[in-house]
């Protein structure tokens, strides 16, 4: 096992806590990711241990100790505070150094990497473009034509937002040979370790699962109520204050689920949709009844878990949000983060450009149980302690305004995805090249398919 404490670790991660269990160190993030990665350091190797079982093994068994004590550390805060006098932990927001290593994730500084030859079979089998669904490899003017001519206007979008990336960072003729890996849409689970693969969203770092690159891809989606919410409501002083908020956590959504995770929104929420209180205020939103296998349960889904959906400006009545995640992350979990809401949600998942594994619970959000049960004692100790609301509310927005918002904000976007596609092109692009298939092949209209292993 790996000297650094993996107990601690958790520890620093869900709670920042010093002594008598006040929230009250300053927060610092390149510690924290730090303490990911040599985590994930000393555990990658699958070495046996004396007892015979694998480092790969253990590393399930302490995810799932993980997990399975995120309630346990929540009851214990719940317990020991009883007064309103806790204060918040500060947060240093990332460099961008940082951030760059963060979004990098396993590939970072791999300059030395090759392409292993089981994998270079797979990269010169050709297919074509319009059937792929899962890992790519592109030209990069194979993403251009993708942009108007994919059958599946999603994987379109991400073309799109791969290829104006691209494009921003490097001279458009200098770059039409280069070669990319890109996984398409949501899927987190089963993307491939072994090659430099280029997603939106990926497991988090606490899973112990292949960290891919991150890019910055469907980014309207993601990104537009977030704007809008500046926009329409901040800027024009539409929030209501805090004291005039309902004592609410209130949540609409679609019943979107992660097949592969195992998670459902429907089998957590079920709890708290028609529980009669005046607490909670949850349901499914009438048009956003989905991935459901049979007619019958969607008709009675619709009957029995379906309420009004509501606009961003309505939703500001609340004083507290749900935020759960769905395909992959919660679609809304930025906008929420920067408004005067406190966010309520179970520790992330699956993370993005948002960084959301390194959020911090009791100084960005109000963790949940990962199924979600205790969310009503939550509730009550939000209610007691409103003044620690408030400042992790700032938190939220303050971290949302360094990701996405502010005019450094915007300047560190464009600057990190320069440096990123300049660091795959050096790393990456000449040990490709060599697995590519015959340009003649591919006449232009065609992009290798990687078959799920």
């Amino acid at each position: 096992m790996p000297s650094f404490g993996i107990k601690s670790f958790v520890c620093v991660i869900l709670l920042a806590m010093g002594s008598g269990g006040i929230l009250q160190n300053s927060y610092n993030f390149h510690e924290h990711l730090n303490n990911i990665q040599t985590v994930q350091h000393d555990l990658s190797a699958p070495q046996a241990t004396a007892q015979g079982t694998t480092e790969a093994e253990e590393k399930m068994e302490i995810e799932e100790q993980t997990l399975a004590g995120d309630k346990q550390q929540i009851t214990h805060v719940c317990a020991k505070e009883t007064s309103s006098s806790i204060k918040v932990a500060n947060y240093q927001f990332p460099s961008v150094q940082e951030r760059l290593q963060y979004y990098m994730g396993d590939w970072y500084n791999r300059s030395d990497w090759t392409v292993p030859d089981s994998d270079c079979k797979l990269l010169r089998k050709v297919n074509d473009y319009q059937k792929v669904l899962r890992d790519v490899m592109f030209h990069t003017t194979d993403f251009k034509e993708s942009m108007s001519s994919h059958r599946k206007r999603t994987k379109a979008v991400y073309c799109r937002d791969t290829y104006d990336i691209i494009n921003n960072a490097l001279d458009e003729a200098d770059s039409s040979n280069n070669h990319w890996i890109v996984s398409f849409g949501d899927r987190t689970h089963g993307i491939k370790g072994t090659l430099p693969i280029i997603t939106k969203a990926r497991r988090s770092a606490l899973s112990f699962a292949p960290q891919p690159i991150v890019w910055l891809l469907n980014k309207e989606r993601h990104y537009n109520d977030l704007e809008s919410y500046h926009r329409d409501i901040v800027k024009k002083g539409k929030e209501v204050p805090r004291s005039e908020k309902l004592s609410k956590v209130f949540w609409r959504g679609s019943t979107t689920y992660n097949e592969k995770a195992g998670t459902s929104r429907l089998d957590y929420l079920a709890q708290w949709i028609n529980y009669h209180d005046n607490h909670t205020d949850i349901a499914f939103s009438n048009s956003k009844v989905v991935q459901t296998n049979t007619n019958f349960k969607r008709e009675y889904v619709k009957r029995q878990y379906v309420r009004k959906k509501q606009s961003l400006l309505e939703m500001n009545r609340y004083k507290y949000l749900l935020s759960i995640e769905g395909n992959d992350v919660a679609t809304g979990l930025k906008w929420m983060l920067y408004s005067n809401y406190v966010v309520f949600m179970s520790r992330p998942t699956v993370a993005t450009w948002a960084m959301e594994d390194l959020l911090v619970p009791f100084v960005h959000y109000i963790p949940l149980a990962n199924d979600y049960s205790n969310l009503l004692e939550m509730v009550k100790w939000a209610n007691e302690h409103d003044e620690a609301c408030h400042e992790i509310s700032q938190r939220a927005t303050e971290f949302m305004e360094h990701l996405w918002l502010s005019k450094q904000a915007k300047r560190d976007t464009r600057y990190l995805q320069k440096a990123l596609v300049k660091s795959y092109v050096n790393q990456f692009d000449d040990a490709l090249s060599r697995c590519a298939p015959n340009t003649e092949k591919m006449a232009n209209r065609s992009i290798i398919h990687l078959q799920k292993t």
